[in-house]
C-alpha cells in the first residue's frame, strides 16, 4: 500500500522546478505527518549538486555549508527551505560529532543510511507526497513510536556521532516514542562517546531534554520524564551528571530527584536545581562548569540550593519568612519554595511551602523586599545621623528593612529615621 502526506503548495511548485530529477522532504516533517502530529521545519534533499540548484533558483538560491551540500532556498512565498544533495559521511573514531570525510552526490539510500534513526530517514516525493522508506523500517518504527538506528547494528550509527544518545532520548520523550532495547543496551556501553562531544552542546541538548514535554504539548505531558528515565537507564545521567547520588547513592534518592524534577514546572532552570538538590556545593559547581552553564543561571541555582534546608524542620514565623525573602529576593524565594514543594511532594516531609509562597505574595505593596522599596535611603540617613558616607550607612539601611518586615506600618519615612538612631 503506498502512503502519502500532504505536500505545503509552495514545496510542490519547487518540485516542479527541479523538472526531471524528483525533490524529497526528508526526515522530522514526514516522520510528524505520518503520525498526525505537529509539524516541524520542512527539510529537502536530492541527487541534484548544489551547483545546480543554484543555477536552477539564481539569486533566490544561497549556498551555506560547500562541504555538506546545503543551499538555503527562497520559495516563492518566501519561506527559506534547506536543501542538501544526497551524501555519504564517515566519521573518525570518539563520536566526536563532526564527519571527517564527505562524498556529495550518492543515492538516496546512501543518504539514509548515514542518517541517526529509521523514523528519520523517511523521504516524500514533492511532486505527489508518496512516501519511500530505503531503511525499510522507518514507516512501521514510526508508527510503533519505536526509536531504532538506521543500520540493523545501533553500534554502527552510534559511534559515529556521540551527540546521538542524547538526541534519542530527547526525542523519545518529545514525541513519546519507546527506545529499541537494543538501542538502549548499546548507549550504555558507549556512553563515553559523549567525551567527544563539546560542552555547548551537550547542554544545548540538555535543556531540549528538560523541556521535552512542551515540543508536543497537545498530547504530551511527561515527556521532560520519559527523557530523564530513558538518561538513567542508559547510563547518561551519571554520565552528565557525576554526583551524588548518582554514582554509587541509594537507588530511591535518585527515584526521588527525578520525581522532584518531574514536579516542577516547565522551567529548565529549576529542573536543573532540583537534579542536584543532594550534591555537595563543590560537586554543583564542578557539574555547572563542566556544562558551561551560563554565570547568572549558576548563580541562581547555587543561591538558591545554598537554602535547601530552610524550613525542614518546622514552620518559620511570617516575620522570618519575609526575613528570608528579603534576603534571597523575591524570584530566589520563590523558586526555592517551588523546589521544596515539589520534594514534599515526594517525601510530605512539611508541606508548608505553599503558604510560605502565599506570605511572599502578600509582600506586595506592603513589605518592602529591597532597600529601593524603603521610604528612606541613605542620603537621609547621612543628613538626619550625621554620618559620613560608609559602609555604616548600609548595615543600617539593612537593619531598618529586616524591620520593616515586622508590621506595614514600618515604611513609614519619619518612623525609619527615628528608628535608625537605635543602630548608631
Amino acid at each position: 500500500m503506498c502512503r502519502t502526506i500532504k505536500v505545503p503548495e509552495d514545496v510542490r511548485r519547487m518540485a516542479e522546478t527541479f523538472r526531471d530529477v524528483p525533490l524529497y522532504i526528508v526526515g522530522g516533517f514526514v516522520r510528524n505527518s505520518i503520525l498526525g502530529i505537529g509539524e516541524t521545519d520542512i527539510d529537502l534533499a536530492s541527487e541534484k549538486l548544489p551547483s545546480d540548484v543554484m543555477s536552477l533558483f539564481g539569486k533566490n538560491a544561497v549556498l551555506v555549508n560547500k562541504r555538506l551540500g546545503t543551499v538555503h532556498i527562497k520559495s516563492t512565498n518566501g519561506n527559506i527551505y534547506e536543501h542538501t544533495t544526497f551524501r555519504r559521511e564517515s566519521y573518525p573514531e570518539g563520536g566526536g560529532h563532526s564527519p571527517d570525510s564527505v562524498t556529495i552526490g550518492t543515492s538516496m539510500e546512501e543518504d539514509a543510511a548515514r542518517r541517526d534513526f529509521s523514523m528519520n530517514a523517511l523521504y516524500a516525493d514533492a511532486r505527489t507526497g508518496e512516501v519511500i522508506d530505503p531503511t525499510g523500517r522507518g514507516v512501521n518504527d514510526t508508527l510503533r513510536r519505536i526509536i531504532r538506528t538506521t543500520s540493523v547494528d545501533p553500534r554502527v550509527i552510534m559511534k559515529d556521532d556521540g551527540l546521538r544518545l542524547l538526541r534519542m532520548v530527547r526525542l523519545a520523550g518529545q514525541l513519546d516514542f519507546f527506545i529499541d532495547k537494543q538501542l538502549i543496551s548499546c548507549a550504555k556501553d558507549n556512553v563515553d562517546l559523549l567525551d567527544g562531544v563539546s560542552a555547548e552542546r551537550i547542554y544545548k541538548e540538555l535543556q531540549l531534554i528538560f523541556l521535552a514535554e512542551l515540543k508536543h504539548h497537545d498530547f504530551n505531558f511527561d515527556g521532560h520524564r520519559r527523557a530523564l528515565l530513558y538518561m538513567k537507564q542508559s547510563g547518561l545521567l551519571a554520565k552528565v551528571f557525576p554526583v551524588f547520588p548518582y554514582i554509587g547513592g541509594k537507588e530511591n534518592d535518585v527515584e526521588t530527584l527525578i520525581n522532584v524534577y518531574s514536579n516542577v514546572p516547565s522551567d529548565f532552570t529549576l529542573r536543573l536545581a532540583a537534579l542536584l538538590m543532594k550534591a555537595s556545593f563543590s560537586e554543583i559547581n564542578t557539574v555547572l562548569c563542566k556544562l558551561k552553564a551560563e554565570k547568572a543561571r549558576s548563580e541562581f541555582i547555587c543561591s538558591i540550593l545554598q537554602y535547601r534546608d530552610y524550613a525542614s524542620y518546622g514552620r518559620p514565623t511570617d516575620v522570618e519568612v519575609r526575613h528570608m525573602v528579603q534576603k534571597l529576593g523575591k524570584e530566589k524565594f520563590m523558586a526555592l519554595c517551588v523546589l521544596k514543594r515539589a520534594e514534599d511532594m515526594e517525601t510530605g516531609i512539611s508541606g508548608h511551602w505553599r503558604a510560605l509562597m502565599d506570605i511572599c505574595e502578600q509582600m506586595e505593596g506592603q513589605y518592602p523586599v529591597s532597600i529601593k522599596e524603603m521610604n528612606v535611603d541613605g542620603e537621609e540617613l547621612i543628613e538626619k545621623l550625621k554620618l559620613k558616607p560608609g559602609k555604616k550607612i548600609g548595615e543600617i539601611l539593612n537593619e531598618l528593612l529586616a524591620w520593616c518586615a515586622e508590621r506595614p506600618e514600618n515604611n513609614n519615612k519619619e518612623l525609619l529615621l527615628a528608628k535608625a538612631s537605635d543602630y548608631v
